[in-house]
């Protein structure tokens, strides 16, 4: 998918690419009005047969404010927290611009993905339950000063063994390993 330069789109509504299994990139102008990935908008069920090769990066448009709800994770029917192992996704790299708006990420947003690395940008305040969970590959995570609340289970599943938060940050923070 690659939106065009100029494009006045500034939302991607609740499901619009939701099971796309041969999706394998994403691309925004560099003048995107962006401001909203809405929930389930690029989301892949547990049931699907998934292309080996898939989504593997993302860049967030700067003008983000908010990623929504399994935008880009795996809607999965579950049983307190355990995910189906089946539904792992291939997206490794999520970047998010410099003076990106995003203040938040919903719950279970980017769930079972590949991701190795995460820098969280400075604005997010709320980062929703499970929002990175079972992201098997995830070892460091970066959390900037204003984020003001992590969901439970925001990290569980993951392999993180560097975390990084700056001490101004509050709320819970649940990361396991």
């Amino acid at each position: 998918i690659s939106f065009a330069k100029g494009s006045q789109l500034t939302s991607i509504p609740p499901y619009a690419f939701y099971d796309c299994i041969n999706l394998e990139t994403i691309s925004f102008p560099i003048d995107s009005v962006l401001t909203a990935i809405e929930e389930y908008a690029f989301a892949i069920s547990s049931s699907s047969s998934f292309n080996q090769e898939g989504l593997s990066e993302i860049s967030i448009p700067k003008g983000v404010q908010s990623v929504g709800d399994y935008a880009f994770g795996c809607s999965i029917v579950r049983s307190e927290f355990i995910v189906n192992p089946t539904c792992n996704n291939r997206l490794k790299t999520v970047t998010f611009s410099i003076d990106s708006a995003l203040t938040v990420i919903g719950q279970y947003a980017f769930n079972t993905q590949s991701i190795t690395k995460l820098t969280i940008p400075k604005g997010v305040r709320n980062i929703g339950e499970g929002a990175f969970s079972s992201c098997s590959s995830l070892t460091t995570v970066s959390i900037p000063k204003s984020v003001q609340n992590i969901g439970e289970y925001a990290f569980s599943g993951t392999i993180v063994s560097q975390c990084w938060i700056t001490p101004d940050a509050s709320g819970h923070v649940a990361i396991s390993s």
